[in-house]
């Protein structure tokens, strides 16, 4: 099946409906960031949800029983005890998948080589040109530089926003 279509994934279920397109998913400057992005989402969300799917086991049956006895409905349950139970796991989550955001090579490498018109050269795979296509060693470690204050900066930002003062749910 899809798999195997030549066309890509997209155009063969795009197909099944009748509708036929060009595969332009990585050469249309103003979709391939988007296509690049899709895969690179695609690729890490099952490790994600592993995280949340550790943090939702781990909320005691008896607090949500709790909550139900005060008269809690679902939705309550999930905005008062459920949410707030693993905002640890979203704090991981978020740190997590910005790093690997601003980290991305590998999709933009093997799918599109940093084009069309460089429209997804992201950091990470301007780093890696600059230190092996151009030999500019120098310059690409300065970059590099460069992309640790910014997972920097970015890492304490979701902190900050995350109230990473009291996570641990201890005095």
């Amino acid at each position: 099946s899809w798999l195997a279509d030549a066309r890509g994934v997209p155009e063969a279920f795009l197909g099944l409906f009748g509708i036929q397109t060009e595969s332009v998913w990585f050469t249309e400057p103003a979709i391939a960031l988007f296509s690049v992005a899709m895969v690179t989402i695609w690729k890490a969300a099952p490790y994600y949800m592993i995280i949340y799917l550790a943090g939702l086991q781990g909320i005691p049956i008896a607090l949500k029983e709790a909550a139900r006895i005060d008269g809690a409905g679902g939705w309550q349950v999930i905005r008062h005890v459920i949410i707030p139970t693993i905002k640890p796991y979203t704090l991981v989550v978020s740190i997590i998948a910005t790093i690997a955001a601003l980290r991305t090579f590998g999709e933009v490498y093997v799918m599109t080589g940093g084009g069309p018109f460089h429209r997804t050269n992201l950091l990470s795979y301007y780093i890696y040109t600059l230190g092996f296509k151009y030999l500019e060693v120098g310059y690409a470690a300065a970059v590099s530089i460069f992309l640790l204050a910014v997972i920097l900066i970015f890492a304490i930002i979701n902190f900050r926003l995350a109230g990473g003062d009291n996570t641990t749910g201890g005095a």
